[in-house]
């Protein structure tokens, strides 16, 4: 295999890796999210159910989600395993 060909496969392996670590990372933030949640509802008596007059709890959800993916795209060059690593250190 000749270094073009490589380089080329490289890429579909970046899209495909970044696509991985975005939807791992949004899984954590999901887990962060529903125990904000918890606490909210049971320490600070919030409502948190899930309806639309109630806007709090899906709040919570995208602003982590999106903080997820954004480090997932500013830490692209970084693999899944030393996420992995790092997150098991904690």
């Amino acid at each position: 295999m000749t270094m073009p060909d490589q380089m080329a496969g490289a890429g579909k392996f970046m899209s495909s890796s970044l696509l991985i670590r975005a939807i791992s990372w949004s899984l954590l933030a999901v887990l962060a999210a529903f125990l904000i949640n918890n606490v909210l509802e049971l320490s600070l008596g919030v409502e948190t159910n899930l309806q639309l007059d109630n806007p709090i709890p899906m709040i919570v959800y995208l602003i982590l989600i999106a903080v997820a993916v954004s480090y997932a795209l500013r830490t692209r060059q970084r693999s899944l395993r030393v996420d992995a690593d790092q997150n098991s250190q904690i």
